[in-house]
């Protein structure tokens, strides 16, 4: 079933439209029909079933039925602080880093980051298509939130947004005393992480010891040596697995 999110000022609506984009992907691609059923997300918040009642040039109205009920998910923030990855990886981060439940994704162009984005009309452009990979994932992976995809910022500036209140997890692939499995244990998983994933490459060493003295925690993720993609993806799904909605 198709998803779709639309803001409202209404309380409780008993019908929404959907227009712009998504209903031109109904009517011309989708080619769906009066009195299908969408899944129909209000304010990222909560998520409804509804049926098409009207189809219009640029509108599609949508009656809705029943709010679906998602009180027994758990779920915890997750805050991935991704290392600027070369070519079109971020791409392919961003999507399935919205599959797997990130909340906010913050690229970080690194010492040792190979893609460089220097100006300022060029950061605004790859934040602008990251989003949007962020709001198709979030549709297809029936998300009732969308992750917020950040500006790029340069490493110091990571280290200032950090908020304080959150626990911070370093993949290190130089780090043999402790594991992850070692750090779940005493992991406060009422509160917020941060994952923060170097680029290829890896981390410089001065880059982990600031990291360090910010309080974060420098975890290995075992003895085999895994590209910048593979161990963000991974290290999201173990926490999802630990703490998450992976039940």
């Amino acid at each position: 079933m198709h998803q779709f999110f639309i803001e409202s000022t209404i309380a409780k609506p008993s019908k929404v439209w959907i227009e712009g984009e998504d209903a031109h992907h109904i009517e011309r691609v989708l080619r769906m029909r009066i009195g299908e059923e969408v899944l129909i997300v209000i304010n990222r918040e909560s998520q409804w079933l509804g049926e098409i009642d009207l189809i219009q040039e640029g509108r599609v109205e949508v009656r809705l039925i029943a709010q679906q009920d998602r009180s027994a998910i758990r779920t915890i923030r997750l805050i991935l602080y991704q290392g600027l990855p070369k070519s079109d990886k971020m791409d392919w981060i961003v999507q399935k880093a919205t599959e797997l439940g990130v909340m906010e994704i913050c690229p970080v162009q690194m010492k040792r980051s190979v893609s460089r984005i220097d100006k300022a009309d060029k950061a605004e452009k790859k934040q602008k298509r990251w989003q949007r990979i962020a709001d198709q994932a979030a549709k297809q992976s029936k998300r009732v939130t969308i992750p917020d995809v950040k500006m790029p910022m340069g490493f110091s500036e990571m280290l200032k947004v950090i908020p304080e209140d959150v626990q911070v997890l370093v993949a290190y692939e130089d780090e043999k005393k402790q594991g992850l499995h070692t750090q779940l244990q005493v992991l406060d998983r009422t509160k917020p992480i941060a994952i923060v994933i170097g680029p290829e490459g890896g981390f410089e060493v001065d880059e982990i010891q600031l990291l360090r003295d910010r309080g974060a925690a420098i975890v290995g993720l075992g003895p085999r040596i895994l590209r910048t993609e593979t161990a963000s993806l991974a290290f999201i799904a173990i926490l999802q697995y630990e703490c998450g909605d992976f039940v």
